[in-house]
């Protein structure tokens, strides 16, 4: 059975890769070849995604480490 830690913590280490992709991808999609292939309909959503995951981290993060100052 995995703990709830266990659980969360595969789920940031998820979220870390997603990031790191979407990190790449930007910063593909501000070259000269990435504008070419990235609509910019493609590139919003790729930074909204990015927004998101970044949040959630921060929530995980939070539930983990608990203590004060969180209202989880």
């Amino acid at each position: 059975m995995i703990s709830q830690t266990n659980l969360q913590r595969n789920q940031a280490q998820s979220i870390d890769k997603q990031i790191r992709q979407l990190k790449k991808a930007i910063a593909f999609s501000e070259t000269y070849e990435g504008a070419q292939q990235y609509k910019l309909e493609e590139v919003h959503f790729m930074k909204r995604s990015l927004r998101t995951a970044l949040e959630t981290r921060e929530q995980i993060r939070q539930i983990q480490n608990g203590g004060f100052g969180y209202n989880v």
